[in-house]
């Protein structure tokens, strides 16, 4: 069984609310943005990703691990890159 989670993100200068992720619970908006997706977007290296899904993907868990997405109102709508990173590393 294939399990699929994705994160929206609101417009910028969206506060306030969570995130519910499955498996993970509520997450804050804010700390999502400022802290957790800012961790994933290093760990899984800007040079790896940036050509590929842009430098503002969309963020998904499949199957327990973070895969990138290119934003749907880019260039790179529709490509995905798989990080290889646990998502349990970084939704804790």
């Amino acid at each position: 069984m294939v399990l699929i989670f994705r994160l929206y993100f609101p417009t910028p200068g969206f506060k306030g609310g969570s995130i519910f992720i499955k498996g993970f619970g509520n997450v804050s908006k804010d700390l999502f943005h400022r802290v957790i997706k800012s961790n994933i977007l290093t760990a899984a290296g800007k040079g790896s990703f940036s050509k590929i899904v842009g430098t503002n993907p969309d963020i998904s868990v499949i199957s327990g691990k973070i895969i990138l997405q290119g934003a749907k109102d880019s260039p790179f709508k529709g490509k995905t890159f798989n990080t290889g990173l646990n998502a349990i590393d970084f939704l804790k």
